[in-house]
């Protein structure tokens, strides 16, 4: 992963972590969720669609299935490693 990414995910884990110690949960565990629910269980896979309905209506964006968005980052995330290569100096 980029290095901004990873920026922000510390900075998320830093987040969870305070707000679950209110709630008594332990994040400190190795097989930690990155992502969870209110309870630090899984997510139900529908919750990504109802957020990204959310956003769309949100901001008056078009519409696009969570399966589309990932193809849509993979294919980003190809072409921006494909450039990188492209300027490589050897």
């Amino acid at each position: 992963m980029d290095p901004n990414t990873m920026v922000i995910l510390k900075e998320w884990k830093k987040k969870q972590k305070q707000e679950y110690l209110i709630l008594a949960f332990n994040t400190m565990q190795t097989k930690q969720l990155v992502f969870s629910n209110e309870l630090n269980e899984y997510l139900q896979p529908t919750k990504t669609s109802k957020w990204i309905v959310h956003v769309q209506n949100k901001y008056g964006l078009g519409t696009i299935t969570t399966h589309g968005l990932r193809h849509t980052h993979c294919s980003l995330c190809k072409k921006r490693v494909l450039v990188l290569r492209k300027y490589r100096i050897f």
